[in-house]
């Protein structure tokens, strides 16, 4: 009888070059929204599209968004967001404000939403030199506290510096200044 073992990895990349050698590559796409949607209404019984967007289509994620306390901390996120680039609130503050252990899918969370309002500024009016450049500095300190993340920098520290940027920057990148 055959064994087989079973390596599944969001970061192929990031395993040793030997170990995935000797592994057959899988993609598993996403479901199409139609039947993602449908299977998490039966699986949830209700309609969660609010879920399955921010799980990106993929509705095992959804069905554990919409099930566990996932899409009331991304309100939270975007209301904390929110307040920071309207300066009403501290960015020390909002950077306590994030729990350290989820860190990782906060800064995740952050990179789609912030994509997102990117979007929506861009098709509402062109972007003056300014705007733009600041968007191009909160995408860079993104990038690169996601990438710190994945050492040993403090989470708290990392969370400080990317909300004191959106602080400076939020305004002036959402068009409010």
């Amino acid at each position: 009888a055959a064994t087989f073992l079973l390596l599944m990895s969001e970061r192929p990349q990031s395993l040793p070059a030997t170990l995935r050698s000797r592994c057959q590559r899988l993609y598993l796409p996403v479901p199409d929204g139609a039947a993602a949607a449908a299977w998490l209404a039966d699986q949830t019984g209700r309609s969660d599209a609010e879920a399955l967007k921010a799980a990106r289509g993929a509705p095992l994620r959804a069905r554990a968004l919409s099930l566990g306390e996932g899409m009331a901390l991304r309100r939270e996120w975007a209301e904390l967001w929110g307040a920071v680039a309207k300066r009403r609130k501290d960015p020390v503050a909002a950077a306590a404000a994030v729990d350290r252990e989820a860190l990782a899918e906060h800064l995740e969370w952050a990179w789609i939403w912030l994509h997102e309002r990117y979007r929506e500024r861009v098709l509402a009016a062109p972007l003056d030199p300014r705007a733009a450049g600041a968007w191009e500095q909160v995408f860079t300190e993104l990038a690169e506290t996601r990438r710190l993340a994945q050492g040993t920098a403090q989470p708290q520290l990392l969370l400080e510096s990317l909300f004191v940027l959106w602080f400076r920057q939020g305004q002036r990148a959402l068009g409010g200044a």
